[in-house]
Protein backbone atom coordinates (compact mmCIF):
# COMPACT_ATOMS: atom_id res chain seq x y z
CA UNK A 1 0.00 0.00 0.00
CA UNK A 2 0.94 3.37 -0.72
CA UNK A 3 0.18 6.25 1.35
CA UNK A 4 -0.71 9.18 -0.24
CA UNK A 5 1.54 12.28 2.25
CA UNK A 6 5.04 11.77 2.57
CA UNK A 7 6.16 11.77 6.20
CA UNK A 8 8.96 12.50 7.62
CA UNK A 9 11.21 9.23 9.08
CA UNK A 10 14.40 9.40 11.30
CA UNK A 11 16.95 7.24 10.12
CA UNK A 12 16.46 3.67 11.00
CA UNK A 13 20.10 3.23 11.35
CA UNK A 14 23.45 4.95 11.07
CA UNK A 15 25.32 1.63 9.16
CA UNK A 16 22.83 2.60 6.22
CA UNK A 17 22.50 6.60 6.09
CA UNK A 18 26.38 7.77 6.42
CA UNK A 19 25.95 7.98 2.79
CA UNK A 20 24.59 11.49 3.53
CA UNK A 21 23.57 12.07 0.26
CA UNK A 22 21.54 9.03 -0.38
CA UNK A 23 17.41 9.71 0.49
CA UNK A 24 15.28 6.95 0.88
CA UNK A 25 11.35 7.21 0.00
CA UNK A 26 9.67 4.28 1.73
CA UNK A 27 6.65 2.54 0.33
CA UNK A 28 3.96 1.92 2.48
CA UNK A 29 2.96 -1.34 0.57
CA UNK A 30 3.27 -3.22 3.87
CA UNK A 31 1.52 -0.60 6.26
CA UNK A 32 4.38 2.12 6.60
CA UNK A 33 3.50 5.69 4.74
CA UNK A 34 5.92 6.93 2.32
CA UNK A 35 8.85 8.15 3.95
CA UNK A 36 11.90 10.29 3.20
CA UNK A 37 15.22 10.05 5.54
CA UNK A 38 16.10 13.70 4.76
CA UNK A 39 15.34 15.79 7.77
CA UNK A 40 12.26 18.02 6.50
CA UNK A 41 8.43 17.17 5.75
CA UNK A 42 7.90 17.78 1.75
CA UNK A 43 3.91 18.35 2.14
CA UNK A 44 1.82 19.51 5.24
CA UNK A 45 0.18 16.90 7.15
CA UNK A 46 -3.67 16.70 7.19
CA UNK A 47 -6.29 14.38 7.75
CA UNK A 48 -7.04 11.13 5.86
CA UNK A 49 -10.07 11.95 3.45
CA UNK A 50 -13.32 9.16 4.58
CA UNK A 51 -13.14 6.01 2.13
CA UNK A 52 -15.92 5.60 0.13
CA UNK A 53 -18.04 3.18 1.12
CA UNK A 54 -17.73 -0.54 -0.15
CA UNK A 55 -20.56 -1.87 -2.37
CA UNK A 56 -22.46 -4.77 -1.10
CA UNK A 57 -21.64 -8.17 -2.17
CA UNK A 58 -24.36 -10.47 -3.50
CA UNK A 59 -22.79 -13.38 -1.50
CA UNK A 60 -19.47 -14.15 -0.19
CA UNK A 61 -16.55 -16.61 -2.02
CA UNK A 62 -14.20 -16.03 0.62
CA UNK A 63 -13.91 -17.75 4.04
CA UNK A 64 -11.05 -18.05 6.67
CA UNK A 65 -9.60 -21.19 6.75
CA UNK A 66 -7.25 -20.70 9.84
CA UNK A 67 -5.88 -17.63 11.81
CA UNK A 68 -3.15 -17.32 14.23
CA UNK A 69 -1.64 -14.30 16.09
CA UNK A 70 2.29 -13.51 15.50
CA UNK A 71 4.24 -11.38 17.67
CA UNK A 72 5.83 -7.76 16.38
CA UNK A 73 4.37 -7.56 12.38
CA UNK A 74 5.22 -4.53 10.72
CA UNK A 75 6.82 -3.27 7.40
CA UNK A 76 8.40 -5.88 5.37
CA UNK A 77 7.06 -8.92 7.14
CA UNK A 78 5.51 -11.15 4.66
CA UNK A 79 5.05 -14.55 5.29
CA UNK A 80 6.40 -17.73 2.69
CA UNK A 81 5.82 -21.20 1.77
CA UNK A 82 7.94 -24.20 1.53
CA UNK A 83 7.78 -27.68 2.01
CA UNK A 84 3.96 -27.86 3.11
CA UNK A 85 4.97 -24.82 5.63
CA UNK A 86 4.39 -21.26 6.34
CA UNK A 87 7.18 -19.27 7.48
CA UNK A 88 6.68 -16.34 9.60
CA UNK A 89 8.66 -13.66 11.38
CA UNK A 90 7.92 -10.11 13.18
CA UNK A 91 10.34 -7.24 13.87
CA UNK A 92 11.18 -8.23 17.23
CA UNK A 93 12.72 -11.49 16.13
CA UNK A 94 10.47 -14.40 16.64
CA UNK A 95 10.83 -16.50 13.75
CA UNK A 96 7.82 -19.48 13.30
CA UNK A 97 6.83 -21.99 11.02
CA UNK A 98 2.91 -23.75 10.95
CA UNK A 99 1.89 -26.55 8.84
CA UNK A 100 0.05 -24.79 6.00
CA UNK A 101 -3.37 -25.96 5.87
CA UNK A 102 -4.34 -26.14 9.52
CA UNK A 103 -2.20 -23.03 11.28
CA UNK A 104 -1.04 -25.57 13.46
CA UNK A 105 2.26 -24.26 15.36
CA UNK A 106 5.25 -26.47 14.56
CA UNK A 107 7.75 -24.40 16.08
CA UNK A 108 8.75 -20.92 17.18
CA UNK A 109 12.00 -19.41 18.05
CA UNK A 110 13.42 -15.79 18.44
CA UNK A 111 16.80 -14.68 17.09
CA UNK A 112 17.43 -12.47 19.67
CA UNK A 113 18.10 -9.36 17.70
CA UNK A 114 15.36 -7.17 15.64
CA UNK A 115 14.51 -8.46 11.95
CA UNK A 116 14.04 -5.89 8.96
CA UNK A 117 12.26 -8.52 6.44
CA UNK A 118 10.16 -11.56 6.33
CA UNK A 119 11.49 -14.95 5.92
CA UNK A 120 13.18 -16.72 2.94
CA UNK A 121 12.96 -20.44 2.72
CA UNK A 122 13.31 -23.54 1.08
CA UNK A 123 11.52 -25.73 3.58
CA UNK A 124 15.12 -26.83 4.95
CA UNK A 125 17.04 -23.17 5.05
CA UNK A 126 15.42 -21.06 6.83
CA UNK A 127 17.15 -16.80 6.20
CA UNK A 128 15.96 -13.48 7.67
CA UNK A 129 17.58 -10.03 7.72
CA UNK A 130 18.46 -8.87 11.12
CA UNK A 131 18.31 -4.85 11.93
CA UNK A 132 21.98 -4.34 12.51
CA UNK A 133 22.81 -6.31 8.53
CA UNK A 134 23.08 -9.65 9.07
CA UNK A 135 21.76 -12.69 7.24
CA UNK A 136 20.75 -15.21 10.31
CA UNK A 137 20.35 -18.85 8.56
CA UNK A 138 18.68 -21.60 10.46
CA UNK A 139 17.74 -25.58 9.49
CA UNK A 140 13.74 -26.48 9.21
CA UNK A 141 13.52 -27.55 12.74
CA UNK A 142 14.90 -23.49 13.92
CA UNK A 143 18.57 -24.44 14.90
CA UNK A 144 20.99 -21.91 14.24
CA UNK A 145 23.09 -23.01 11.54
CA UNK A 146 25.06 -19.91 10.10
CA UNK A 147 25.46 -15.81 10.06
CA UNK A 148 26.51 -13.63 7.89
CA UNK A 149 27.55 -9.75 7.78
CA UNK A 150 26.30 -7.76 4.87
CA UNK A 151 27.77 -4.90 3.13
CA UNK A 152 24.85 -2.83 4.40
CA UNK A 153 20.90 -3.55 5.68
CA UNK A 154 19.42 -5.88 3.19
CA UNK A 155 16.60 -4.20 1.33
CA UNK A 156 15.29 -7.49 -0.23
CA UNK A 157 13.85 -10.84 1.26
CA UNK A 158 16.48 -13.55 0.83
CA UNK A 159 15.82 -15.65 -1.56
CA UNK A 160 16.75 -19.43 -1.35
CA UNK A 161 16.45 -22.05 -3.94
CA UNK A 162 19.51 -24.87 -5.49
CA UNK A 163 21.58 -24.21 -2.63
CA UNK A 164 22.00 -20.56 -3.21
CA UNK A 165 20.79 -17.76 -1.02
CA UNK A 166 20.45 -14.50 -2.78
CA UNK A 167 19.65 -11.03 -1.25
CA UNK A 168 19.76 -7.41 -2.52
CA UNK A 169 21.20 -4.81 -0.09
CA UNK A 170 20.20 -0.85 0.55
CA UNK A 171 23.81 0.08 -0.95
CA UNK A 172 22.37 -1.83 -4.29
CA UNK A 173 24.65 -4.70 -4.15
CA UNK A 174 22.85 -8.44 -4.43
CA UNK A 175 24.76 -11.15 -3.22
CA UNK A 176 25.03 -14.55 -3.61
CA UNK A 177 25.98 -17.11 -0.81
CA UNK A 178 26.27 -20.85 -0.24
CA UNK A 179 23.38 -21.90 1.37
CA UNK A 180 25.32 -24.53 3.15
CA UNK A 181 27.58 -22.57 4.85
CA UNK A 182 26.56 -18.69 3.85
CA UNK A 183 30.11 -18.10 2.42
CA UNK A 184 29.75 -15.68 -0.43
CA UNK A 185 29.81 -16.71 -4.09
CA UNK A 186 29.82 -13.51 -5.57
CA UNK A 187 28.57 -9.75 -5.56
CA UNK A 188 26.89 -7.92 -8.33
CA UNK A 189 27.28 -4.13 -7.82
CA UNK A 190 25.47 -0.90 -9.65
CA UNK A 191 25.70 2.64 -8.21
CA UNK A 192 22.40 3.49 -6.40
CA UNK A 193 20.13 6.20 -7.20
CA UNK A 194 19.98 9.47 -5.39
CA UNK A 195 16.81 9.14 -4.51
CA UNK A 196 15.14 5.22 -3.95
CA UNK A 197 12.00 4.23 -3.20
CA UNK A 198 12.09 1.96 0.78
CA UNK A 199 10.48 -1.22 -0.02
CA UNK A 200 10.93 -4.99 0.69
CA UNK A 201 10.64 -7.40 -1.80
CA UNK A 202 12.03 -10.27 -3.20
CA UNK A 203 14.35 -11.36 -5.85
CA UNK A 204 13.36 -14.39 -8.45
CA UNK A 205 15.50 -17.54 -8.95
CA UNK A 206 14.25 -20.21 -12.23
CA UNK A 207 16.67 -22.66 -13.29
CA UNK A 208 20.65 -21.49 -13.17
CA UNK A 209 19.03 -17.67 -13.11
CA UNK A 210 18.03 -14.85 -10.56
CA UNK A 211 15.87 -11.63 -11.64
CA UNK A 212 16.76 -8.60 -9.54
CA UNK A 213 14.41 -5.51 -10.16
CA UNK A 214 16.96 -2.36 -9.16
CA UNK A 215 16.48 1.16 -8.52
CA UNK A 216 16.29 3.60 -11.25
CA UNK A 217 14.13 1.09 -13.41
CA UNK A 218 15.89 -1.84 -14.51
CA UNK A 219 16.14 -5.13 -14.50
CA UNK A 220 18.98 -7.72 -14.64
CA UNK A 221 19.33 -11.75 -15.20
CA UNK A 222 22.17 -12.61 -13.26
CA UNK A 223 24.18 -16.68 -13.02
CA UNK A 224 23.46 -17.99 -10.18
CA UNK A 225 26.95 -19.58 -10.14
CA UNK A 226 29.00 -16.72 -10.33
CA UNK A 227 26.59 -13.27 -10.76
CA UNK A 228 27.85 -12.65 -14.19
CA UNK A 229 24.91 -10.93 -16.33
CA UNK A 230 22.87 -12.51 -18.80
CA UNK A 231 20.71 -9.98 -19.97
CA UNK A 232 19.97 -6.13 -18.51
CA UNK A 233 16.33 -4.54 -19.85
CA UNK A 234 14.47 -1.63 -18.71
CA UNK A 235 11.02 -1.73 -16.93
CA UNK A 236 10.59 2.08 -16.99
CA UNK A 237 13.04 5.00 -18.06
CA UNK A 238 13.09 8.11 -15.45
CA UNK A 239 11.40 10.88 -16.49
CA UNK A 240 10.71 14.53 -14.95
CA UNK A 241 12.99 17.69 -13.57
CA UNK A 242 13.45 16.65 -9.90
CA UNK A 243 14.49 13.49 -7.91
CA UNK A 244 11.25 12.69 -6.85
CA UNK A 245 9.69 12.49 -10.04
CA UNK A 246 12.42 11.08 -11.51
CA UNK A 247 12.12 7.70 -9.37
CA UNK A 248 10.98 4.91 -11.30
CA UNK A 249 12.28 1.58 -9.10
CA UNK A 250 11.08 -1.65 -9.95
CA UNK A 251 8.50 -2.94 -7.00
CA UNK A 252 8.16 -6.40 -6.02
CA UNK A 253 9.20 -9.56 -6.79
CA UNK A 254 10.21 -10.05 -10.93
CA UNK A 255 7.33 -13.10 -11.76
CA UNK A 256 7.82 -15.93 -13.93
CA UNK A 257 5.00 -17.53 -16.49
CA UNK A 258 5.75 -19.39 -19.25
CA UNK A 259 8.32 -18.03 -21.43
CA UNK A 260 7.87 -14.31 -19.72
CA UNK A 261 8.99 -12.62 -17.06
CA UNK A 262 7.17 -9.63 -16.00
CA UNK A 263 7.28 -6.38 -13.33
CA UNK A 264 5.98 -3.23 -12.28
CA UNK A 265 7.94 0.16 -11.65
CA UNK A 266 6.97 3.30 -8.81
CA UNK A 267 5.82 6.14 -11.51
CA UNK A 268 6.52 4.17 -14.30
CA UNK A 269 5.40 1.34 -16.50
CA UNK A 270 4.20 -2.74 -16.24
CA UNK A 271 6.85 -4.52 -18.79
CA UNK A 272 7.23 -8.16 -19.51
CA UNK A 273 10.41 -9.84 -21.55
CA UNK A 274 11.14 -13.01 -22.64
CA UNK A 275 12.93 -14.71 -20.00
CA UNK A 276 15.59 -16.20 -21.69
CA UNK A 277 16.81 -13.69 -23.49
CA UNK A 278 15.42 -10.05 -21.76
CA UNK A 279 13.86 -9.17 -25.27
CA UNK A 280 11.13 -7.24 -24.61
CA UNK A 281 7.63 -8.68 -25.15
CA UNK A 282 5.03 -5.79 -24.02
CA UNK A 283 4.61 -2.48 -21.74
CA UNK A 284 2.15 -0.11 -20.60
CA UNK A 285 2.56 3.09 -18.16
CA UNK A 286 0.91 2.26 -14.93
CA UNK A 287 1.00 3.79 -11.47
CA UNK A 288 2.19 1.03 -9.91
CA UNK A 289 2.31 0.48 -5.87
CA UNK A 290 3.47 -3.24 -5.64
CA UNK A 291 4.35 -6.26 -7.69
CA UNK A 292 2.32 -7.62 -10.39
CA UNK A 293 0.53 -11.22 -10.53
CA UNK A 294 0.45 -13.83 -13.36
CA UNK A 295 -2.12 -16.35 -14.51
CA UNK A 296 -1.70 -17.91 -18.09
CA UNK A 297 -4.14 -15.44 -19.68
CA UNK A 298 -3.43 -11.92 -17.97
CA UNK A 299 -1.44 -9.98 -15.67
CA UNK A 300 -2.99 -8.09 -12.74
CA UNK A 301 -1.83 -5.11 -10.82
CA UNK A 302 -2.79 -2.50 -8.77
CA UNK A 303 -2.31 1.33 -8.71
CA UNK A 304 -1.77 4.21 -6.59
CA UNK A 305 -5.71 5.38 -6.80
CA UNK A 306 -6.78 1.75 -5.39
CA UNK A 307 -7.37 0.41 -9.14
CA UNK A 308 -7.26 -3.26 -9.73
CA UNK A 309 -6.90 -3.99 -13.72
CA UNK A 310 -6.52 -6.86 -15.82
CA UNK A 311 -4.44 -6.76 -18.66
CA UNK A 312 -4.25 -9.39 -21.09
CA UNK A 313 -0.87 -11.02 -21.82
CA UNK A 314 -1.88 -12.30 -25.26
CA UNK A 315 -2.66 -8.66 -26.68
CA UNK A 316 0.23 -6.84 -25.56
CA UNK A 317 -1.36 -5.59 -21.96
CA UNK A 318 -4.14 -3.76 -23.53
CA UNK A 319 -7.10 -3.94 -20.64
CA UNK A 320 -9.65 -6.47 -19.91
CA UNK A 321 -11.29 -5.26 -16.36
CA UNK A 322 -10.63 -2.35 -13.84
CA UNK A 323 -11.98 -2.66 -10.59
CA UNK A 324 -12.55 0.85 -8.86
CA UNK A 325 -14.63 0.59 -5.94
CA UNK A 326 -11.25 -0.03 -3.66
CA UNK A 327 -10.44 3.87 -4.22
CA UNK A 328 -8.17 5.19 -1.38
CA UNK A 329 -7.60 2.09 0.24
CA UNK A 330 -3.92 2.06 -0.16
CA UNK A 331 -3.82 -1.56 -1.57
CA UNK A 332 -1.65 -4.26 -1.22
CA UNK A 333 -0.15 -5.95 -4.95
CA UNK A 334 -2.74 -8.56 -6.20
CA UNK A 335 -2.45 -12.21 -6.35
CA UNK A 336 -4.46 -15.18 -8.13
CA UNK A 337 -6.54 -17.66 -6.13
CA UNK A 338 -9.28 -20.05 -7.49
CA UNK A 339 -10.46 -18.02 -10.05
CA UNK A 340 -10.30 -15.04 -7.75
CA UNK A 341 -8.00 -11.88 -7.80
CA UNK A 342 -6.70 -10.70 -4.13
CA UNK A 343 -5.96 -7.36 -2.42
CA UNK A 344 -5.36 -6.57 1.17
CA UNK A 345 -5.61 -2.94 1.96
CA UNK A 346 -4.71 -0.43 4.94
CA UNK A 347 -8.06 -1.25 7.14
CA UNK A 348 -7.12 -4.98 7.23
CA UNK A 349 -9.88 -6.22 4.60
CA UNK A 350 -9.09 -8.74 1.77
CA UNK A 351 -11.18 -8.41 -1.25
CA UNK A 352 -11.94 -11.00 -3.31
CA UNK A 353 -12.57 -9.98 -7.34
CA UNK A 354 -13.68 -12.24 -10.32
CA UNK A 355 -10.19 -13.00 -12.39
CA UNK A 356 -12.88 -12.90 -15.44
CA UNK A 357 -14.77 -9.46 -15.43
CA UNK A 358 -13.26 -8.31 -11.79
CA UNK A 359 -16.61 -7.79 -9.94
CA UNK A 360 -16.21 -8.04 -6.58
CA UNK A 361 -17.24 -11.08 -4.92
CA UNK A 362 -15.47 -12.09 -1.91
CA UNK A 363 -14.45 -9.47 1.62
CA UNK A 364 -13.11 -10.74 4.61
CA UNK A 365 -11.92 -8.35 7.64
CA UNK A 366 -8.22 -9.79 9.73
CA UNK A 367 -7.52 -8.28 12.86
CA UNK A 368 -7.82 -4.44 11.73
CA UNK A 369 -4.66 -3.59 11.32
CA UNK A 370 -3.52 -3.09 7.56
CA UNK A 371 -2.55 -6.01 5.48
CA UNK A 372 1.53 -5.83 4.54
CA UNK A 373 2.05 -7.63 1.51
CA UNK A 374 0.77 -9.80 -1.55
CA UNK A 375 0.51 -12.70 0.54
CA UNK A 376 1.79 -15.80 -0.48
CA UNK A 377 -0.16 -19.14 -2.16
CA UNK A 378 -0.12 -22.60 -0.65
CA UNK A 379 -2.14 -24.04 -3.82
CA UNK A 380 -5.16 -24.07 -1.98
CA UNK A 381 -4.89 -21.23 0.26
CA UNK A 382 -3.73 -17.53 0.52
CA UNK A 383 -2.18 -16.89 3.62
CA UNK A 384 -1.67 -12.86 4.68
CA UNK A 385 0.16 -11.09 7.63
CA UNK A 386 -0.93 -7.66 9.24
CA UNK A 387 1.22 -5.42 10.42
CA UNK A 388 0.28 -5.92 13.98
CA UNK A 389 1.48 -9.61 12.95
CA UNK A 390 -1.36 -11.43 12.99
CA UNK A 391 -1.57 -14.22 10.08
CA UNK A 392 -4.40 -15.13 7.86
CA UNK A 393 -5.18 -18.12 6.06
CA UNK A 394 -8.16 -17.76 3.50
CA UNK A 395 -9.84 -20.52 0.89
CA UNK A 396 -12.19 -19.78 -2.28
CA UNK A 397 -15.61 -21.52 -2.18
Amino acid sequence: MVNTSLIVQPPERPLVRRQLLRRSLGLGALAGGAALASGCSLFPSSSKAKLPELPALAGNRLAIAWRAPHNGGGFGMTPAFAAGSIFSAGRDGVISRRDAASGRLLWSINAGVPLVTGVGSDGELVVVASRDGRLLAFDGQGKARWTHALTTEAASVPAVAVGVVVVRTSDNKTIGLDAESGRRRWIFSRQNAPVVVRQTHSVAIDGASTFVGLPGGRMVALSLQNGAVRWEAAVSNPRGATEIERINDVLGTPLISGRDICASSYQGRVSCFEVSSGRPQWSREWQAVGGVELDARNLYASDARGHVSCMSRASAGNPVWTQESLKGRELTGPMVLGGLVLVGDNTGLIHGMSSADGSLVGRLAGDGSAVVGSGVSTGELAVFQTSSGELLAISVR
